[in-house]
């Protein structure tokens, strides 16, 4: 008589999909995430986003009521990345949370509809503008560093707000210092949060709401009909090391009364979660992420540059790398595949690579290779 495997209880599959590095943020009191079912209630009844401090109890979520809703793969955990629509309000008029409410209800119906949202100006402390203390910019920040580290999580789910209103920003009446007038991906913070999610984050985890409308997604069958709808065709850049990073990001639009603050402060951010996240991966999942020549480039830097030490599995299946991009990977990983080994195949070496001393699988498979 057969015996049928136990299926893993909600603690377990919290712990299996990386809930400890969640527990540390949630329970120092850094972020505290929101109950998806409250805010659909909320733009039910057409109310006005506010901030952390400004929320009921009712409208936060414990540790261990998400537990109780982990997924196989994945944590219930949604974060959000949406540019301010105004320099005293992110969401003046409703617009950000109206779309969002409308994807939030095909994540709150049916088994395990306990979802916890992290959006920065309700998880995060903000500071009292009459009485800025050093406190309130501490708690600040700590806020906004476990915002990357939830951003860069490989088992969250990022939702990006990347559209604007119609109408803006003419009808928000906002200063001229403010970069209104400047696409979601030109700006540093949303550029930024979306660097931060695709560290690694399967594609299926990173959906562009900016794609659709309310009235759209309220008609979808469910949440698959959603990931379909909203992350179908995209195009993963391949990750940038902090120096890059900061490169590019001092050619984003900031509020030019904020922007040296915020420029050093999105760095601190970016390269604290890109330690996290690498420093302890072990497979590094890039399938289908379209990734070419140039991607190749950057994916030796951080691997060579012993920034993944733990890493043993590369996939890189189902991309557009020719035999440049591969020779180039291959040429400076060699000591860590077999000599010799195609790089259309699946290798397992001697980890001998000085950057990735313990890589023993390499996919190069269904690429556009010889």
């Amino acid at each position: 008589m057969s015996i049928s495997p136990r299926k893993p209880l909600p603690h377990q599959r919290w712990q299996a999909n990386g809930g400890i590095e969640v527990d540390k943020i949630l329970l120092s009191g850094a972020i505290k995430l929101v109950d998806a079912a409250w805010l659909c209630e909320e733009a039910n009844c057409e109310n006005l986003l506010r901030h952390r401090q400004a929320l009921p109890p009712e409208a936060f979520i414990s540790v261990d009521e998400l537990r109780q809703s982990t997924f196989a793969h994945y944590l219930p955990i949604l974060v959000i990345s949406a540019p301010w629509l105004h320099p005293g309000h992110p969401d003046p008029l409703g617009f950000n949370l109206t779309l969002l409410a409308a994807a939030l209800k095909h994540y709150t119906r049916g088994a395990n509809s306990r979802w916890g949202v992290a959006w920065d100006f309700c998880s995060v402390h903000q500071p009292d503008e009459n009485m800025h203390s050093e406190r309130d910019e501490a708690l600040h920040r700590a806020g906004l560093r476990g915002m990357g580290v939830l951003l860069a999580h490989p088992a969250t789910t990022n939702l990006e707000l990347t559209a604007y209103p119609s109408g803006y920003p003419f009808s928000y009446s906002v200063p001229s210092t403010f970069p209104a007038w400047h696409a979601y991906g030109t700006r540093g913070w949303a550029w930024a949060y979306q660097r931060l999610a695709c560290l690694s984050k399967r594609s299926d985890l990173i959906l562009d709401l900016g794609k659709t409308t309310p009235e759209a997604l309220l008609g979808l069958a469910g949440r698959h009909a959603l990931i379909r709808a909203c992350s179908q065709g995209r195009v993963r850049p391949a990750p940038l090391l902090p120096e890059s990073f900061a490169e590019v990001l001092s050619g984003k639009h900031f509020d030019a009364e904020r922007a040296a603050e915020d420029t050093a402060l999105l760095l601190d951010v970016y390269t604290r979660g890109f330690v996290q996240h690498y420093a302890t991966l072990t497979i590094f999942n890039a399938n289908h992420f379209g990734w070419g020549d140039s991607d190749m480039v950057k994916l030796t830097k951080l691997l060579i540059g012993g920034h993944v030490p733990r890493l043993q599995q590369l996939l890189l299946r189902g991309n557009r790398i020719g035999d440049e991009g591969a020779s180039h990977l291959m040429r400076h990983i060699s000591g860590a595949v077999e000599d010799g080994a195609s790089p259309r195949h699946n290798t397992a070496g001697s980890g001998r690579c000085v950057g990735v001393p313990l890589l023993t699988r390499l996919d190069l498979s269904h690429n556009r290779i010889g």
